[in-house]
């Protein structure tokens, strides 16, 4: 049997852990994870107060869309942006369903190929059921209202993708 050597030897150089090396090892320590988790769960922050500024972010975007003042790249990525943050602080202030909503939105965009009237109805079809989250407050995952709301969206979605691919 004739084993090959190889043509350079190859070695593996492991690079410093710079986070390791500041913050330590040994993990957090869960009473200070549990309180955290409090503090977070007992905040007494209004998330339209967070929202809101975002969702005009999105007004503003799908009104220049609408006047032909953005490209199709240009629209996406102004609406993207919003829908991101959105996304990311929901489950953060108890709007995991505006968490779950936006995602779906950030795939719609994603799969985009043009901005026609259509798709600008269905993001406003997101925009307007995000705004009546935000004013019912509707924490948590909706229940059926929120499940109803869901996949109304996804399947307006997928409908369109379906006919426009």
């Amino acid at each position: 049997m004739n084993k090959e050597t190889p043509i350079s030897p190859v070695s593996l150089l492991a690079p410093p852990h710079m986070i390791k090396q500041k913050a330590g090892s040994g993990g957090i320590d869960p009473k200070l994870v549990q309180k955290a988790q409090t503090t977070i769960d007992n905040a007494d922050i209004d998330f339209s107060d967070i929202a809101n500024p975002l969702l005009s972010q999105i007004d503003t975007a799908l009104e220049q869309t609408k006047a032909g003042m953005l490209k199709r790249h240009e629209s996406v990525e102004a609406i993207i942006y919003p829908a991101m943050q959105l996304k990311a602080h929901g489950t953060m202030f108890q709007y995991p369903l505006v968490t779950t909503l936006c995602n779906t939105l950030i795939d719609f965009l994603d799969t985009l190929t043009e901005i026609n009237s259509i798709v600008v109805e269905i993001i406003l079809s997101y925009q307007k059921t995000l705004k009546l989250i935000l004013k019912q407050k509707m924490k948590g995952d909706g229940g059926k209202d929120g499940k109803a709301l869901r996949d109304a969206l996804e399947e307006v979605c997928e409908r369109y993708s379906k006919t426009h691919s």
